[in-house]
């Protein structure tokens, strides 16, 4: 069909590519290995027609039989029945999208055969092929082709998430923390219902149990991926045969490595806030109503504490301060940062006494300090940032 369309209406053929949002957009998924793309589509004497027709219609460029003609390829393309969602490597799919257009690319495509070669010779094979395509920039292709393998043993399973677990940390370094699917990959080792275990460990908890454990224990610097897979768990409340209190304990672990390793660098600083949750606190005269209290895991406060005066500050002072998105001298302290300590006056105390704070940081963060304690930390209060505790909003600004 797409043959067809390329050889009867090039023009078609090219802006299909180019501009594929004029035809087709994505079908919403929860996760985005699964995403497939549909006609856009418009009604017509309650019939639902691409929405590229209406658009040619009124460019007078082609006939109406043309026209008509395109609409037919079009929907024979993308075939929105279960027989084309079934054929994983259909033009239906993002990933595979561009494969159906290589004659005209560069080669940035995913070789099913050598990727069946790899994965078909296990863990150690697999990974030297990860590695590989890490240097070619195709961890994304690789990452959803992963996502579409479909065990059918323990084996088969342990498989599949070791590997996802060993691109993950490749990925977030290249792409970017807020890149990488983390439910896709939360839901991999989802015991819901005991399901994990019926299907693929003979019911056995334990050995699920173990596997999962084996998975975050075996975490390395920078501990970011497995920490954040963590965060999405106990977010989603998702049984991962994991305690909240062991969960807990990995995440410490992992803060703690990752700043004897490499400091408070904005990435520990992003791992100590995303330990926080949620709490409910029900109002005095009626407990079914309250308000959701939020608050950082006592174990991972403690390890923050203990490094501050060890360590240079300045990407957790950064995490204090609350800016409006709108007003650019609109600020105030963050109450779940304050909270770690006793009292606020130990945060100013720290600041102040810090060694390993510039002078000009320094005497901006406690002139901050002194305006929010006036509104008794609560609130906005009306300051200008001039020194690198200013947020960046823009690239202009960067």
């Amino acid at each position: 069909m797409l043959e067809l369309l390329k050889f009867r209406f090039p023009l078609i053929y090219d802006r299909l590519f180019e501009h594929r949002d004029d035809f087709i957009r994505d079908f919403p998924t929860m996760s985005s290995h699964e995403a497939f793309y549909e006609l856009r589509t418009y009604s017509e004497d309650k019939e639902e027609l691409p929405f590229i027709l209406r658009t040619l219609r009124s460019e007078h460029y082609y006939s109406q039989a043309d026209i008509t003609l395109i609409g037919g390829l079009l929907n024979n393309l993308f075939f929105k029945f279960d027989r084309s969602k079934k054929a994983r490597n259909a033009i239906i799919y993002p990933m595979f999208f561009e494969r159906y257009f290589r004659y005209r690319l560069s080669g940035k495509e995913l070789s099913e055969k050598t990727y069946r070669a790899a994965y078909d010779g296990g863990l150690a094979a697999i990974k030297s092929f990860i590695d590989e395509c890490e240097q070619k920039n195709l961890l994304t292709e690789l990452g959803r082709r992963i996502l579409q393998e479909k065990p059918d043993d323990k084996e088969a399973y342990e498989l599949k998430v070791r590997s996802l677990f060993y691109l993950g940390p490749k990925y977030i370094a290249q792409k970017g923390r807020y890149a990488i699917d983390h439910q896709a990959i939360t839901n991999l080792i989802w015991n819901y219902d005991h399901n994990l275990d019926k299907q693929f460990y003979k019911k056995d908890e334990a050995a699920f149990r173990s596997f999962v454990d084996s998975l975050f224990t075996g975490a390395v610097f920078p501990y970011q991926f497995e920490h954040e897979l963590l965060y999405h768990v106990k977010d989603g409340v998702k049984d991962i045969t994991l305690g909240r209190e062991r969960i807990v304990e990995l995440q410490t672990h992992y803060f703690r490595e990752h700043v004897k390793q490499a400091g408070l660098t904005k990435d520990a600083v992003f791992m100590f806030w995303w330990t926080k949750y949620k709490e409910f606190v029900p109002l005095p005269d009626n407990p079914n109503l309250g308000n959701y209290h939020e608050h950082i895991e006592k174990p991972i406060v403690v390890a923050m504490k203990s490094f501050l005066p060890e360590y240079d500050p300045f990407q957790f002072l950064k995490y204090t301060i609350k800016h409006d998105i709108r007003d650019k001298d609109i600020y105030f302290l963050q109450p779940i940062m304050l909270e770690i300590f006793d009292d606020p006056e130990e945060l100013r105390a720290l600041v102040a006494g810090h060694a390993l704070l510039p002078a000009d940081i320094k005497a901006e963060y406690l002139a901050l300090f002194d305006a929010c304690k006036k509104q008794n930390f609560k609130g906005w209060v009306e300051f200008e940032l001039n020194t690198a505790l200013k947020a960046v909003r823009n690239r202009e600004e960067d």
